[in-house]
């Protein structure tokens, strides 16, 4: 490979050693925080599930979006999330999965899925409270993803289809890639208002999910028109 040379380049660089820097120093202080976006069952109500999903508070820029910091602690995030469980459980209070996302790079570690293994076990959580979410693109960029996904599924552990329809969707992969939940990718609800076409092509998709016997999450669910 080669690339032409431009000052933002390093400037770059420079950011992601300083972010890596400060987020060592904000492990300590845990100033991390754990936001639960809510999971529920339309027929009836119940609170069924939830996605962890994570802010940075940083003391002087306030909250960092997570695209800048996380891939530098997702597994540190995983960890919060199963700390969160297990305080609820020891405290007696019910508690329902949480989902968290596993990235592409991830999956060319050998050893994720003995990571996740012994994270759960850790915690003494069964892996299924702990879901596991994926993005439609990364199945469709890596072939060896299946296996990788069997595994984790024999293991006892949930695996979510993020971002379903945000791609370049494929029936095939959905043929070949055995998940458990299809999570359709909010770009449609927020298209509803705008298009019939939208909302054909999200009945299509609900239809093929339930025919295929896949749980479906839709994204961005917030108004009564869009339930």
């Amino acid at each position: 490979r080669f690339a032409l040379y431009d000052s933002n380049m390093h400037q770059s660089l420079i950011a992601k050693h300083t972010m890596k820097a400060e987020g060592e120093r904000a492990l300590e202080k845990r100033e991390f925080e754990p936001f639960i976006q809510p999971i529920f069952n339309l027929a009836s109500g119940a609170l069924v599930g939830g996605e962890a999903l994570v802010r940075w508070r940083h003391p002087d820029k306030g909250l960092i979006p997570p695209g800048q910091f996380l891939p530098f602690f997702e597994s540190h995030i995983r960890e919060e999330v199963c700390c969160f469980l297990a305080s609820m459980e020891s405290s007696g209070i019910a508690s329902v999965p949480l989902s968290v996302n596993i990235s592409r790079l991830e999956f060319y570690d050998p050893h994720l899925c003995d990571n996740l293994v012994d994270l759960v076990k850790r915690y003494k959580l069964p892996p299924s409270r702990l879901r596991l979410e994926i993005t439609e693109s990364a199945y469709a960029e890596d072939e060896k993803m299946a296996d990788a996904v069997a595994r984790l599924k024999g293991l006892g552990f949930t695996i979510l289809m993020d971002d379903f329809g945000s791609g370049y969707s494929s029936l095939n992969m959905l043929k070949d890639i055995t998940v458990d939940i299809l999570k359709i990718d909010m770009g449609f609800l927020a298209r509803q208002d705008q298009s019939q076409r939208s909302e054909s092509i999200l009945e299509a998709i609900v239809s093929m999910a339930r025919f295929m016997d896949l749980r479906i999450i839709a994204e961005g669910a917030e108004t009564k028109e869009q339930v």
